[in-house]
């Protein structure tokens, strides 16, 4: 039997733990009894944004943590090879300040002042700037906000980078590189340099360590609308009570686990009503199955595929397309079905 999930229906439960106040940030500092004063100001904003922080020093991470908790922020200060890759496989929001991050996602290489690394104010080949040219005004963190050079320090000061590969958004990049990109964000489902999927969105933002007291007031408003979208809410509106607006565009996600067996689940967004027909190919480019051939509304969505045919039998393993179709829009994601 088909299972489709309208946003809604599905949400009922979602939108009571992410429209309401005291949503949960695991925040991981160099050490909780020594917080830096970053760190501190850090803090500060999240609570100030409504949401409860527990900080928890990273030497005591392992990773399994963060499933209790809305969302993990990871702080610059920290050691990267304490926390390194723990969370990759954690279903559980990241927004991190931590350029090594990159690299630990599968995002950029694994060479530093190559792939990933930091500008110096004295640093006439990487020379600090107060600002970063936007390279994705369409992005919904940006909403409403002028492109071209964004001031969010307000004197010259470090920020990371990185030299990102792969299925991420590039927001903002330096100036004088625009391959050194210092503000990205990661969708659920993306896939990284090693082929593997992202189970939940990832940010990267700009902020290097102890440089927040020259944070501007537009970086501070960019800080919570990174916060907003890691926490699939409306950038644009208040993280305690604003659930996210509804779709702007038609859009097909890649389906989550992949590669998977025997079940995945694809996601989908309307944003109008229309009449949907998502159907799974194989390689020779022949129908498998059908899983949803009907009439929407506006709206988010979700439907699983078992792995079976529409004769009821188990689909071999292999590479197989998803398609999702309605009124002049098409668009395809790759699976891989692995028994």
């Amino acid at each position: 039997m088909q299972k489709v999930t309208i946003f809604l229906a599905i949400l009922c439960l979602f939108t009571v733990a992410r429209s309401q106040e005291g949503k949960t940030v695991l925040m991981v500092v160099t050490d909780v009894a020594g917080m830096t004063e970053g760190q501190m100001i850090m803090q500060q904003h999240l609570e100030d944004l409504g949401m409860v922080v527990d900080p928890i020093s990273e030497g005591d991470v392992t990773g399994t943590e963060g499933a209790d908790y809305d969302l993990i922020f990871v702080h610059e200060a920290i050691g990267s090879s304490s926390v390194g890759a723990k969370f990759n496989n954690e279903p559980t929001p990241i927004m991190s300040t931590e350029f090594y991050i990159a690299d630990d996602m599968g995002f950029a290489g694994g060479t530093t002042n190559e792939d990933y690394g930091q500008t110096t104010v004295d640093d006439p080949d990487l020379p600090a700037e107060s600002f970063f040219l936007v390279d994705n005004p369409d992005h919904p963190i940006l909403a409403g906000i002028d492109a071209g050079e964004l001031e969010v320090y307000s004197e010259p000061a470090k920020m990371g980078w990185a030299a990102i590969q792969g299925d991420v958004s590039s927001i903002g990049s330096l100036s004088y590189d625009p391959t050194k990109s210092v503000f990205f964000t990661v969708e659920l489902g993306a896939e990284n340099m090693n082929g593997e999927y992202v189970p939940e969105r990832r940010a990267y933002f700009f902020t290097f360590a102890e440089q927040e007291p020259f944070m501007t007031d537009l970086a501070w408003d960019l800080f919570a609308r990174t916060v907003r979208w890691c926490l699939h809410l409306d950038p644009g509106a208040g993280v305690a009570d604003h659930p996210a607006s509804q779709p702007q565009s038609f859009q097909l996600n890649q389906n989550y686990p992949n590669p998977f067996n025997p079940g995945t689940t694809i996601s989908y967004s309307l944003k109008k009503a229309g009449h949907v027909d998502i159907s799974i190919y194989n390689s020779q480019g022949q129908k498998v199955a059908t899983l949803v051939d009907q009439q929407h509304a506006q709206g988010q969505f979700s439907i699983d595929w078992n792995g079976m045919n529409d004769m009821g039998e188990r689909a071999v393993s292999g590479i197989y397309f998803i398609k999702m179709t309605v009124e002049d829009f098409s668009s395809v994601v790759k699976a891989v079905l692995a028994r």
